[in-house]
């Protein structure tokens, strides 16, 4: 079951990058040709790709990196310390490798022409370091945004389970005041005021059979509602 759900991170992660690919090999395609720079359709989607599947390889180690750093309302300085760190290396990681995939798609990136690793990461590094630094904020952003909701879905379980117990236990201390124990003491003084009087047999004979019979029903009721499960009540 866990294996099942790393890869299906894994497919949306790369899913996710490849229709932002996509959506910016279309730009590339349309601006540059509309702008007197033929560029084949192949050769901007593999541009394209070849940029975002560097992110979609390197999101998951930065999930796992940044996972420590939460910021939140109360404790945000080491936070915001370490993620500027991290952003810096992961934008170099992405840069650096950016630039080695280069050397196999050069045809795609600057047709007709050879690059060396070197002219690569300097072209890289002085043109896309703060487009990079960027995206380590948007892709942190973005597992901060899943990890608020699934930290306030755990508080609302969390009190929903509490008011639970609370209704348990009330209802609990209920059916103890309601004990047949406690009923039959009740129905024993009442038989003894009939011994001594018999007027008070006369005049509350149906009072007590009234009442006894309206506290089998709650009797019942609550041993019924006891009977609810956890599950049902949330």
């Amino acid at each position: 079951m866990l294996y099942e759900r790393r890869w299906l991170k894994w497919l949306l992660i790369t899913g996710c990058w490849t229709l932002v690919a996509l959506m910016f090999a279309s730009q590339w395609y349309v601006g540059n040709n509309a702008n007197n720079y033929p560029t084949p359709w192949t050769n901007a989607v593999t541009w394209a790709l070849t940029e975002y599947w560097a992110w979609a390889a390197l999101t998951p180690l930065i999930l796992v990196a940044g996972r420590p750093f939460f910021i939140d309302r109360d404790n945000w300085r080491r936070p915001l310390a370490a993620h500027l760190l991290l952003g810096l290396c992961f934008a170099a990681a992405h840069l650096l490798l950016m630039s080695f995939v280069e050397q196999h798609t050069t045809w795609a990136h600057h047709p007709g022409k050879t690059m060396s690793f070197r002219l690569s990461a300097w072209y890289y590094f002085t043109k896309k370091f703060h487009m990079a630094f960027l995206t380590y904020w948007v892709i942190t952003g973005v597992s901060h945004a899943f990890e608020f909701y699934r930290r306030n879905r755990r508080n609302e379980l969390r009190a929903a389970q509490l008011e639970n117990q609370l209704s348990r236990a009330q209802l609990q201390a209920l059916k103890m005041q309601l004990h047949p124990h406690f009923l039959f003491n009740t129905l024993n003084t009442i038989s003894a005021l009939v011994h001594r009087d018999a007027s008070f047999h006369t005049f509350h004979l149906a009072i007590e059979v009234r009442d006894r019979q309206h506290l089998m029903r709650i009797l019942a009721a609550l041993r019924a509602a006891d009977a609810v499960s956890s599950a049902e009540r949330l």
